[in-house]
């Protein structure tokens, strides 16, 4: 299986151009988009192109907002998608759908059409549960296969294959396990190469008190192989997180550089970069607490001061949005995941005070998969900023309006300042805005207590006693792996 990845920079038509060259070319396209809002901004730009040509290409948009079941959305979605190769059988198409729907379709049939990725998609999967009193339900509808290291594979049971997807989304309580069960019972059917895996080893050990468990499921790229061609648009894609899994799991896959486009000339402009906080690293976790409130509304007021209102678009974790909505101006404000979109260019300032570190929970599904946090932290938490501030007048070719940006942590503002000096025609300045924040925040609680030698004492054997044990059990589960038929 061949990927053509195309890494041409931010601004400089990526998406256009494959629009271009589908129209021109004919055939039956799919192409997946990250923001259900972009599905009917690149509709309108296709046949805006497709006027300009004697092409006359049937376009298809997919997406909930046209489904009118609230309840089966999710599967209307898919069943559309799954539904063109017999729809269209031949002539032209270009079909527009999000990268969330093809996660879960089962692409067989796609023999002869072309697939488009716009920007990286989000190939894991990851959902933490606490289900003390379910412990019969997951017993009726799946069941568990030891794998590895104290993974399971979850299967569905008999039951399981017959219930619906929009049983459970008529059921409050279990309307969130809609996605894990498409996810297994697709697999079980083979439609789909992606698994879902947990890090329990029996439904029983729900029942613990304040278990959390998690669950995770991985796309994997080798599922696009029935199309003729596959192409991601992505200008950093082979530093992304989604690469770097892929490439170790699916070493058939052979990915292929496309040349890079012809860059515009752009008009020389100054990029300003600024940031809050030298030593301490956003947070989301941190940003959540009254302390971290009270730490944001300084960094709001300095750039409401700072910007001109009617100029800035502005973007955080939601759980900031009010705190920082008292300062900054209500209408700037846009969810974090901007990509793709070239309506916002003619704003010159952008503020993006965010953060995506990984859980503990992201972080056992790291180990598993054998990536970094670093990786994860680079794709969704620098990449995001990236694209939500390459949104302003940067990616507007004539432009020579200085720009303004502002994040919160220095490793941010490296980030983004290493991707704008890669361009000659910007001149990258970047500083640190000196608001006397706490570098880091005293220890909540009650202060440690200090121990006796013979409390001290008494304590290292409790913990030698305690490992030992851990590894007598990790031990006695990796017998009975081995011994399982």
């Amino acid at each position: 299986m061949i990927i053509t990845v195309d890494q041409s920079p931010v601004g400089s038509g990526k998406t256009h151009n494959a629009l271009t060259h589908a129209i021109r070319a004919g055939g039956r396209w799919l192409f997946a988009v990250e923001r259900i809002e972009s599905i009917a901004e690149l509709a309108a730009l296709t046949e805006r192109l497709a006027r300009s040509t004697i092409a006359r290409p049937k376009i298809v948009p997919i997406s909930s907002a046209s489904t009118a079941s609230t309840a089966k959305r999710g599967e209307s979605v898919r069943v559309q998608i799954e539904a063109l190769p017999e729809q269209y059988q031949a002539g032209d198409v270009i079909a527009f759908c999000t990268h969330e729907a093809i996660l879960k379709c089962d692409f067989r049939a796609f023999a002869g059409w072309h697939f488009v990725c716009d920007e990286v998609p989000s190939i894991l999967h990851i959902a933490k549960m606490q289900t003390k009193l379910d412990r019969p339900f997951f017993e009726s509808y799946f069941e568990l296969e030891h794998v590895h290291a104290g993974w399971s594979l979850i299967k569905p049971t008999a039951e399981g294959r017959l219930l619906n997807g929009s049983d459970l989304m008529q059921c409050d309580g279990h309307a969130r396990l809609r996605k894990l069960h498409e996810i297994v019972v697709g697999f079980d059917a083979e439609q789909t190469g992606q698994a879902a895996l947990c890090n329990m080893q029996n439904w029983s050990e729900m029942e613990g008190d304040r278990v959390v468990w998690v669950w995770w499921s991985q796309f994997s790229f080798a599922q696009l192989s029935p199309f003729s061609t596959v192409t991601v648009l992505a200008s950093r894609f082979f530093d992304s997180f989604a690469y770097h899994i892929a490439e170790s799991w699916n070493p058939e896959i052979k990915w292929i550089k496309a040349p890079a486009l012809p860059v515009r000339p752009f008009a020389k402009r100054k990029v300003s970069i600024r940031y809050f906080l030298k030593a301490r690293l956003a947070a989301k976790s941190f940003f959540e607490t009254t302390e971290g409130h009270r730490h944001l509304i300084p960094i709001a007021e300095h750039i409401s001061k700072a910007c001109p209102k009617n100029k800035l678009i502005w973007s955080c974790n939601e759980t900031s949005k009010k705190v920082l909505a008292t300062h900054l101006p209500k209408g700037g404000f846009y969810s974090p995941k901007q990509a793709g979109t070239s309506l916002l260019m003619s704003n010159t300032h952008a503020a993006m005070i965010y953060a995506a570190k990984p859980s503990r929970e992201v972080r056992l599904v790291l180990k598993a998969t054998g990536a970094s946090t670093m990786e994860w932290i680079r794709t969704n938490e620098h990449e995001t900023i990236l694209q939500f501030v390459s949104r302003t007048s940067v990616r507007d070719a004539s432009s020579s309006e200085d720009v303004m940006i502002f994040v919160y942590d220095h490793a941010q503002a490296i980030a983004v300042q290493n991707y704008f000096e890669s361009q000659p025609h910007n001149t990258v300045d970047v500083r640190h805005v000196d608001l006397n924040l706490p570098a880091s925040l005293k220890p909540r609680g009650r202060p440690r207590a200090g121990r006796t030698k013979a409390e001290a004492a008494l304590h290292e054997t409790a913990r030698k006693i305690t490992r030992a044990k851990q590894q007598r059990d990790r031990r006695d589960r990796a017998k009975a792996i081995e011994a399982a038929p």
